[in-house]
């Protein structure tokens, strides 16, 4: 393969690792309720009904994170293009934040009105971002990343019921 097809071929690669968690928060939005509802029935049997959410609220929290997610991402691909080891750092780091905080809200908002998340969230943005960094190196794991929404959800799931005790 020639220089030119490998730097494509990398390039590619990169750009594809990078918007795998847009990919996976829209996933995540829009189509993992019965994975929460399963995690909730097995672990937290007393919590009762969960809010309701409007449609339009969850999509609009999904296209907000993954625009933000698509715009970061994008522009730390030349990190990944020309320092691969510090690209591959801050992606973990960045991507800890952005999953931390929409998986958390996602959470959260079930049983919490907005204000009231966002307040829990902020209190403990360092304990959610750290919880962040782990689904964002699930994400970067073949094949356990195709399994990363579900995981991810599960996990801060757990982690919103232990943060709202504290």
């Amino acid at each position: 393969m020639a220089a030119g097809g490998r730097g494509a071929a990398v390039a590619a690669f990169a750009a594809a690792a990078m918007l795998f968690p847009a990919a996976a928060a829209a996933l995540q939005g829009l189509f993992l309720e019965s994975a929460v509802r399963a995690v909730e029935a097995r672990h937290y049997p007393n919590l009762g009904a969960p809010n309701a959410q409007a449609w339009s609220e969850t999509l609009r929290q999904t296209l907000f994170f993954v625009g933000a997610a698509l715009g970061l991402n994008l522009l730390l691909l030349p990190v990944w293009l020309f320092v691969p080891p510090l690209g591959l750092l801050l992606f973990w780091l960045l991507n800890g934040w952005l999953c931390g905080r929409e998986y958390f809200e996602a959470a959260a908002l079930r049983r919490l009105d907005a204000e009231a998340a966002r307040v829990l969230r902020r209190r403990h943005a360092f304990r959610i971002w750290l919880s962040g960094i782990v689904v964002a190196w699930l994400m970067t794991v073949p094949f356990v990343n195709l399994a990363a929404p579900a995981l991810g959800t599960a996990f801060m799931l757990h982690r919103f019921e232990r943060l709202r005790t504290l």
